[in-house]
């Protein structure tokens, strides 16, 4: 018993916490808030000869001069955040959010201490979190099928089919756990045995026809500009050009099947349809596709009032109420849907420099190998920041720093060799 425990290690332990944070992401707030914290602990203890111990070189790990640049990022995401509390009129209400935020203040420093990820432990990570939509996912299709009429007259008048958490975190996280397994598929990475590819291709068109399912155009959208250009990576890197004239039109033509095959996603489809019908017409409140663009528009308007400081974090639905009360007599108001939009306004320019910081050294990587699955993550979250405020809910916050974390493993030039 002795000897197991002493091979025990702490990059064990942080894996085991990682795993269990992307098995929480589907559902669980309390679950990925028990998991960071495991993650965070492990930056207190060293390896030894002797087991594990604690770790009393610990301020010289908590120094920005390890740490990568995307996250160093983070950290001024965190900064942005923090300042904006100085201009904030409700300091309570902004205190709050920096709470929110603070995992993009520990999780670098605990990340950067562990180091590199192998392939195999990547691949776990990811199972875990599959492993997790497979159950996830059954039960809210299962209960499409229990209320298979009212859903489908629901969705023809703009609303979703129940999910854990928000409807768009879920389905891009459904949308993430395909881009896995399509990956794992093309290069037939496997855990233990061969036999595991058979599972994982099921599992790939059990997901494809969930998502189309759900119907939900965040996810949808952020899965074909994924695997778009998951697979001009791909198709770019093996030299197979002439495939790449073939890709667009035969993602389209899946997609249009699964509009004419999948009775939810033909009823979203003609609601959009309805939308854009009653916008012509003048009629544009209630509607949430044209309610998401009125967001950007009115993001605008408070970026233009305040252009270098933003409102304050703590004054978002204050100014946001005002500003819709002002042009619409109307306080039903929402936030920016859309991530740069959000942190000008509310953080100021700071905000979105920093944003703008991370996507840079995200896509640059200077001296790095691009990996055609980090590419497809970047294009997913990408779509995300651009339909959403990503940062605003625990679980979507939380995905945005897992799919940034991974990508950053991924093209890490050591694993590249192991394709």
């Amino acid at each position: 018993m002795k000897s197991i425990l002493l091979s025990v290690t702490i990059n064990d332990i942080f894996c085991f916490f990682l795993c269990a944070f992307a098995f929480s992401l589907p559902f669980s707030n309390y679950a990925l808030s028990v998991s960071m914290f495991g993650m965070c602990a492990c930056i207190i203890f060293n390896d030894t000869k002797e087991g594990i111990k604690w770790n009393f070189k610990i301020f010289n790990d908590l120094t920005l001069t390890h740490l990568h640049p995307v996250y160093i990022s983070w950290i001024f995401i965190f900064l942005s955040v923090t300042l904006s509390y100085f201009w904030s009129t409700d300091q309570n209400r902004a205190l709050q959010y920096i709470r929110d935020y603070t995992p993009f203040l520990v999780l670098p420093f605990t990340f950067s201490k562990q180091g590199k990820l192998n392939s195999y432990q990547i691949q776990l990570i990811a199972v875990s979190g599959i492993l997790s939509m497979v159950v996830q996912l059954s039960l809210v299709l299962w209960n499409y099928k229990l209320n298979y009429q009212d859903l489908n007259l629901a969705m023809l008048k703009g609303q979703v089919i129940p999910t854990p958490g928000t409807h768009i975190s879920f389905s891009l996280i459904l949308a993430l756990d395909i881009l896995f397994l399509i990956y794992f598929l093309i290069h037939r990475k496997f855990l233990f045995n061969k036999s595991e590819l058979i599972i994982y291709s099921i599992l790939a068109v059990y997901f494809i026809f969930g998502l189309h399912i759900l119907s939900v155009k965040s996810g949808i959208l952020g899965f074909y500009f994924g695997l778009s250009l998951l697979l001009y990576m791909y198709f770019k890197q093996k030299n197979k050009s002439r495939w790449l004239l073939l890709l667009f039109p035969s993602l389209v033509i899946l997609l249009v099947l699964m509009i004419s095959f999948i009775p939810s996603l033909n009823s979203k489809f003609y609601f959009i349809l309805w939308q854009i019908e009653e916008y012509k017409q003048g009629n544009y409140r209630f509607f949430s596709d044209i309610e998401r663009w009125q967001s950007y528009e009115f993001a605008w308007r408070i970026i233009k009032e305040n252009p270098i400081l933003g409102t304050g974090i703590g004054d978002l639905s204050n100014e946001t109420d005002k500003i819709y009360l002002k042009f619409l007599n109307s306080t039903d108001t929402n936030l920016a849907h859309n991530q740069f939009l959000y942190s000008w306004a509310y953080c100021g320019i700071f905000g979105l420099l920093s944003l703008i910081m991370l996507f840079y050294f995200s896509l640059i990587r200077p001296g790095l190998n691009r990996n055609m699955l980090s590419l497809g993550l970047l294009g997913l979250i990408l779509t995300f920041m651009l339909v959403d405020c990503s940062f605003c809910k625990q679980i979507s916050l939380c995905l945005s720093i897992f799919i940034f974390y991974i990508s950053l493993q991924l093209d890490l030039s050591y694993y590249k060799s192991n394709e």
